[in-house]
């Protein structure tokens, strides 16, 4: 006998309507807006840095519930931008502008610090890649948000992961993409 024998198939209910999606999409939205400010701030004092030139080793990115720099933001990212693309709510798209202008701006007063400070650095993965991880998903990210108008200069950090990756990443013999790791 078939292994859902006896199973009962409960009826097909109707899609989600637009608005309902666009109701969670909102609510998603409101949650990650609240959730990962957009603020530098010297790491001891708590105050805000608002120039570029004053940045040193004690600046990070004011504390959220989430670190909007990994890459496993690229996905929210993308999500956003396709959001406003899907229900012409331009709020995703403007979440996403507000991030990546925020890195545009403040990553370039980091570079110096990204040898020297790695572990306090909150730019090191995008100035001084070291994995896939830290080169490929936010670059992504930074050229679908180009390609969606957002004109924060992201080019340098685009290009400092295309560099990366074409020179230093690890590949197979075939010229696959690999990690070369005890594991």
């Amino acid at each position: 006998s078939a292994p859902w024998s006896g199973c009962s198939i409960a009826r097909a209910t109707p899609p989600p309507s637009v608005e309902e999606i666009t109701t969670v999409l909102a609510r998603i939205h409101g949650y990650l807006a609240a959730s990962t400010p957009v603020r530098l701030v010297h790491r001891t004092t708590g105050a805000e840095i608002t120039d570029p030139a004053r940045v040193d080793s004690g600046a990070a990115i004011e504390r959220g519930t989430f670190n909007f720099l990994t890459y496993e933001w690229s996905t929210v990212y993308g999500g956003m931008l396709r959001a406003t693309e899907t229900t012409g709510d331009a709020r995703f798209r403007d979440y996403v502008e507000q991030r990546m202008k925020f890195i545009a701006t403040w990553a370039p007063a980091f570079r110096g610090q990204a040898a020297t400070t790695a572990s306090a650095n909150p730019f090191r993965a995008m100035l001084n890649p070291a994995a896939l991880t830290d080169a490929g998903p936010m670059t992504v990210a930074m050229i679908k948000a180009g390609r969606a108008g957002i004109a924060a200069d992201l080019r340098p950090l685009i290009d400092t992961a295309a560099a990366w990756v074409h020179t230093q990443q690890e590949r197979l013999g075939d010229g696959a993409f690999t990690r070369i790791r005890p594991q």
